[in-house]
């Protein structure tokens, strides 16, 4: 479709803004996230690759969008939409698409029927609303939505994320390591 206008909901520094851009070249995006530098990242960025004409990061909370009702033609959140609770986050950005739009976002699901104590007690401190990929279903045709597919990530896209946090930490440990309290 030409000239769809796009919401990416905590867009983070902007990776996937960026990508979207690249592959809609009829896209419109505006980019939210409520850190500051992340969105200077992401303008940057899109200056950078010649996309500031259709790319705007703005820092806005996700769970106070300032949008009119019915302006997008998209809502994208990869790996943000928890911030705001699934269901609730179905509920209040529904408003925002227009009629025959489209929501597509990731959340953290379980693949496991009985997850150990040990690992349910982590997540339902971290992600309390972590639920299974058929819960997360009917949660989405609940709130007016008609569900269309889904995937599993594979284990391997983990490792952009984990990777670097890894080099990161074996850095900070060579740079801090006689000092007591960061090793705390």
């Amino acid at each position: 479709k030409e000239h769809i206008h796009i919401l990416d909901v905590g867009c983070g520094n902007g990776v996937q803004t960026t990508l979207l851009a690249k592959e809609l070249p009829h896209a419109f995006i505006t980019a939210i996230d409520n850190h500051e530098p992340f969105v200077q990242t992401t303008n940057i960025t899109a200056k950078g690759l010649g996309l500031s004409d259709r790319v705007e990061a703005k820092c806005i909370s996700m769970l106070e969008m300032p949008f009119d009702d019915q302006s997008f033609d998209l809502i994208w959140s990869e790996g943000a939409i928890d911030i705001a609770g699934f269901d609730n986050a179905l509920r209040d950005w529904k408003r925002l698409l227009k009629p025959q739009g489209y929501l597509i976002c990731s959340d953290l699901c379980w693949l496991l029927d009985n997850p150990s104590a040990e690992h349910k007690e982590f997540w339902m401190q971290e992600s309390p609303g972590m639920d299974t990929v058929d819960n997360k279903i009917k949660q989405i045709e609940k709130n007016g939505y008609r569900y269309h597919s889904h995937f599993i990530s594979p284990t391997t896209d983990w490792e952009s994320y984990y990777l670097p946090l890894q080099k990161n930490l074996d850095a900070m440990s060579i740079k801090y390591k006689h000092n007591r309290e960061a090793k705390q």
